[in-house]
């Protein structure tokens, strides 16, 4: 995980503008004014290049935004905000020492609407949050040689969450053929995920050297429509901490001190919704709790060979294994009582008397799940008498399961 930097938005000393570029890419007309504010922010000594393929906007952008040292491009309609960057500004590029490149978004989806639009303000406010968080961060950059690129945090939101599962996509192999077409010697592992997305940075332009030298085209990217995940540009927002590393080059998450706060606040509220639900069901209390879970699930897929599944004993010992297996992924066929049991209780899966399932103990897994030693010894004893020789039993208070040894 890389290092958060927080910057204020409200102080700063002052900055010299020299060997900056700010480059924008906007497209759609709909959203612009959401955007007017940051670009105003922007110091008027600064280069500020706006780029798009829908010349309605570029003309707009002009009429609105003035006293800005401004240059517009227009570009071909492919490869959106990573080709406005690689191909339309190439030539501009090289002669600046330090960029910042944001873009436009709008959700793939209506459910992913609020998320979005979440996400667009605080990558925007990570780039460009005010004039002194600019100058914050051009100021950084001067005076701490190593640094090579900032760039924001990850998205989040009720949905955005579940990109923190698997930050790869479908974009593991398709940027380690980005890296040879770039010539770098990088090593990517699938378990260590990347943490840049977005492709909204602001870098050292030395730091990503090998991605402006290439002479990207147009035709390197995908027609629209652009699918949503697995094409180049989707690997080009996530090799860039990895190219900066191989370059010497540290990278930052940075975030607006307005920002870090609202962050903060998600967080903690998510979590004082998630856990007392996971403790509800899973006993699984606090992140503690939630780590030594997927220990045991580990442990447990070591030692259960068998993926038929019985648990020994109806209880809310064995009601709570049942959720705990299920959690893991597997899927017991239903619960075995002795054969006096009279409950009648409605229950997640079958409940069957030991006789009943007698013919099926040699090729099944049994798990055995009570709270006590004395208990769980008078069910071995009585799995013994059917001929089991091995078991498991069900450790209610660390959730994990144990080869049970009488």
């Amino acid at each position: 995980m890389f290092p958060y930097k927080i910057f204020s938005t409200e102080y700063s000393e002052k900055c010299d503008y020299k060997d900056v570029l700010i480059i924008c890419y906007l497209y759609y007309e709909d959203t612009l004014e959401r955007y007017y504010s940051y670009i105003r922010s922007i110091p008027n000594e600064i280069d500020i290049c706006l780029v798009s393929s829908n010349k309605r906007v570029l003309s707009k952008v002009q009429k609105e935004i003035t006293n800005k040292k401004l240059i517009f491009i227009h570009k071909e309609n492919r490869g959106r905000d990573l080709s406005a960057l690689l191909v339309a500004c190439r030539s501009i590029i090289k002669n600046y020492k330090y960029i910042c490149f944001t873009h436009d978004k709008k959700p793939i989806s209506e459910h992913l609407h609020k998320d979005t639009d979440i996400w667009v303000e605080v990558l925007w406010s990570s780039m460009l949050a005010s004039q002194n968080y600019i100058n914050n961060i051009v100021n950084y950059f001067r005076t701490n040689s190593q640094i090579g690129l900032l760039i924001p945090p990850e998205p989040f939101g009720d949905y955005f969450t579940t990109k923190y599962s698997y930050l790869w996509g479908e974009n593991f192999e398709n940027t380690q053929k980005l890296a040879h077409k770039l010539n770098l010697d990088i090593h990517f592992s699938a378990d260590n995920p990347p943490e840049a997305l977005g492709s909204v940075f602001w870098a050292r332009l030395e730091a990503l050297k090998p991605l402006f030298q290439y002479k990207w085209q147009y035709n390197d990217f995908p027609e629209e429509p652009m699918p949503a995940d697995g094409t180049i540009s989707h690997s080009i927002e996530r090799i860039l901490p990895f190219i900066a590393q191989e370059a010497g080059y540290i990278t930052e998450k940075i975030v607006s001190d307005y920002w870090a706060s609202k962050i903060i606040n998600f967080w903690q509220d998510t979590t004082t919704i998630l856990f007392p639900l996971l403790d509800k069901d899973l006993n699984i209390f606090n992140l503690h709790d939630l780590k030594i879970n997927y220990s045991n699930k580990v442990k447990a897929t070591t030692i259960i060979k068998n993926n038929i599944i019985y648990i020994y004993g109806a209880g809310k010992c064995g009601q709570k294994a049942f959720n705990i297996l299920r959690l893991w992924g597997y899927s017991p066929q239903g619960y075995i009582v002795s054969n006096n049991y009279d409950n009648n209780v409605p229950m997640d899966i079958p409940i069957y008397k030991i006789d009943e399932v007698k013919n099926n103990l040699s090729n099944s897994t049994i798990i055995i799940a009570t709270f006590t030693e004395a208990i769980r010894k008078e069910i071995f004893n009585t799995l013994s008498s059917y001929g089991i020789n091995e078991c498991f039993w069900f450790d209610s208070e660390s959730n994990s399961v144990d080869i049970y040894i009488s």
